[in-house]
Order: C-alpha cells, then structure tokens, then sequence
C-alpha cells in the first residue's frame, strides 16, 4: 500500500497497492476542483499488469480479462486502508470523490 499525498495537475493525489506483477492506484485528486484543474477531469484508475507492462505505458483498468484480478487488489486496497487506518475519515471531500468513482 502506498499513498502519494502532494496534489498536482500532472501528478493527482492518490493511493494505491502494488506487488510483483500488478498495481493498482486510485487518483481521488482528479475530483478536486481547483484553478489547476477547473477544466480537467482525468481518469480515476490505473491498472498496470508489470509482467507485460513493466514500464507501465497501457492503462489496462478497463481490459476484462483482469476485472477478477482488479476487483480482488480493490478488496486488499480497502482492507490495507483500515488495517493501516489511512480512511479519510476525516476528510468528506475525498470520501465523496471515493464513494463517486469507486466503481467507475
């Protein structure tokens, strides 16, 4: 599990889950609203499959043949967030953008 918590245009804020072969990582901050972003509405998932792609160049979240594989890293990422208490519990601003775009 990993969280990159800086915010830019080019680099969302985000968290993630990687191990030897995939990686997975939500950008939450690509539902903030700010004068860097007021005409930005990137993608809200990465999924990278680094046996094949181990410079990451193909976005491989929307490919079926790893929905199994995406849903079970989303499992893990949940239960490392509580497990690690990073839950934002205390930020409503990212669990609305969460709760919006889990599922996407």
């Amino acid at each position: 599990y990993y969280r990159y918590w800086q915010h830019q245009r080019d680099r969302p804020g985000h968290f993630g889950i990687r191990g030897k072969r995939y990686k997975l990582a939500f950008f939450y901050g690509n539902g903030f609203k700010n004068e860097d972003q007021s005409d930005y509405e990137g993608s809200y998932w990465d999924f990278f499959d680094l046996q094949n792609d181990p410079k990451e160049l193909r976005n491989a979240y929307s490919d079926p043949k790893y929905a199994d594989i995406i849903d079970e890293l989303k499992e893990e990422l949940i239960r490392q967030r509580l497990l690690l208490g990073d839950t934002d519990e205390e930020n409503p601003e990212i669990l609305e953008i969460i709760k919006t775009h889990w599922n996407d």
